[in-house]
């Protein structure tokens, strides 16, 4: 959403103009983004254990 411009008021005859800095970044992506990469890096990591328990029971 960078860059654009969001509108609206809440019940204001004049409309609300927000303008989103370049780089701005909503605090609940950000969160998402965390989240998503610990629970990839936790995937990650129990699959590369498993396989190698794997490989070591053969």
């Amino acid at each position: 959403m960078t860059g654009e411009e969001m509108e609206g008021g809440a019940g204001s005859a004049a409309p609300l103009r927000i303008r989103l800095q370049p780089g701005f970044e909503h605090p609940k992506e950000t969160t998402q983004r965390r989240v998503n990469s610990a629970a990839q890096k936790a995937i990650g990591a129990d699959t590369t254990q498993r396989i190698s328990q794997q490989l070591l029971n053969q």
